[in-house]
């Protein structure tokens, strides 16, 4: 979604549906962690925070049912090298 041109439209994306008790499985490719655009005012802010462009690896989910507003929220790996709870890469 960020790379428009360069990868296909919903790469490494998808739909996926509960059973009736609410259970659900999946099959993903291990996330990594990434850098954010780091140039101009953001990697200046950065600079000044003393804070590194890395985001942990994590998996983005929008929760929605009937009747409920949707959720977004997204997962983290804690045993990757850049985690929630570290500051620099490893």
């Amino acid at each position: 979604m960020q790379q428009k041109g360069l990868q296909p439209d919903f790469n490494l994306r998808g739909r996926f549906r509960t059973g009736a008790d609410g259970s659900y499985w999946f099959k993903a490719v291990k996330p990594k962690f990434y850098p954010i655009p780091d140039h101009g005012p953001v990697g200046k802010l950065l600079g000044a925070l003393g804070r590194h462009p890395y985001r942990p690896a994590h998996l983005h989910y929008t929760v929605q049912a009937p009747g409920h507003d949707p959720l977004a929220t997204h997962i983290f790996d804690p045993g990757a090298p850049i985690s929630a709870r570290t500051r620099c890469p490893a």
